[in-house]
């Protein structure tokens, strides 16, 4: 970048881009973005260099650079919603590794708000929610990794909602909407895949993507995200009545360039 993470400029910026990000009460908002996009190189520009360094510990170069990148988006998705300079970001994790919100005293933030990361390839994608707990999940389309254990385990949650259950292995588009659907939810939940698919109750509202699906007693809303073509995601969120703005990705890194006073240079 071509300021510090603590110059006045730099400053002014990132305040510029939280405000984009920050939902309003009830609002969810979602954004998907290429870790290799100026944009991304942004994002990742915002870690420490410690942090940065914790990312090399994956193998492929892609890996280590997409990590980044979403932990720069949860960094400053933190910082949007608890008014908290990214720098002085800290997060406490769940017996699962779920990451917990906390405010500038180190106090569990406001539960109304939350946000969850997800990346595949060298794609990323965001959820920041005004309206409760929230979860994302994003996938690239590879028919490569659906095998009989996965079609049963999603045949027997879906099977009487969807009627395609049984030519999943056809249909990998639709395994991985069904797929992100109950990842979102495990995610949203805090268990991840730690949990148990068996526990999730999809309810019956039509063969739609707009499904709900219940676990622990709770009932999520799924709904699909706008993703390029080679990738599927959906976000969930606990407030039926939570209103989904997906954050335009050229609009927004126009918006995010503007806000700065020198170009973004990739790292």
């Amino acid at each position: 970048m071509a300021h510090g993470i603590g110059s006045v400029e730099t400053q002014s910026g990132i305040e510029a881009v939280c405000k984009s990000l920050l939902p309003d009460s009830g609002q969810v908002k979602v954004l998907v973005l290429n870790s290799d996009s100026k944009l991304g190189h942004w994002f990742s520009g915002i870690l420490s260099q410690d942090e940065r360094a914790q990312c090399q510990s994956y193998r492929k170069p892609i890996d280590q650079h997409c990590i980044a990148t979403m932990r720069g988006l949860w960094k400053i998705g933190a910082a949007a919603l608890t008014s908290t300079p990214p720098n002085e970001i800290h997060d406490r994790r769940s017996p699962f590794g779920r990451p917990i919100l906390l405010d500038r005293n180190g106090r569990v933030f406001d539960p109304k708000f939350d946000l969850n990361v997800s990346r595949t390839g060298s794609w990323c994608g965001i959820v920041i929610s005004g309206a409760g707990r929230c979860g994302i999940d994003i996938e690239q389309i590879d028919p490569g990794v659906i095998n009989s254990d996965l079609i049963e385990l999603l045949a027997n949650i879906w099977t009487g909602i969807d009627s395609s259950c049984n030519e999943f292995e056809q249909k990998s588009q639709r395994f991985f909407e069904r797929w992100t659907q109950l990842e979102a939810v495990l995610k949203a939940d805090g268990c991840g895949l730690s949990g148990e698919f068996e526990d999730i109750l999809a309810v019956p509202t039509g063969t739609n993507r707009n499904a709900s699906l219940q676990l622990n007693s709770k009932t999520w809303m799924t709904r699909p995200i706008r993703t390029p073509s080679c990738v599927v995601g959906t976000c969930t969120f606990d407030d039926e009545h939570g209103s989904l703005v997906e954050i335009d990705v050229s609009e927004f890194e126009q918006q995010c360039m503007s806000a700065f006073s020198a170009r973004v240079n990739t790292v």
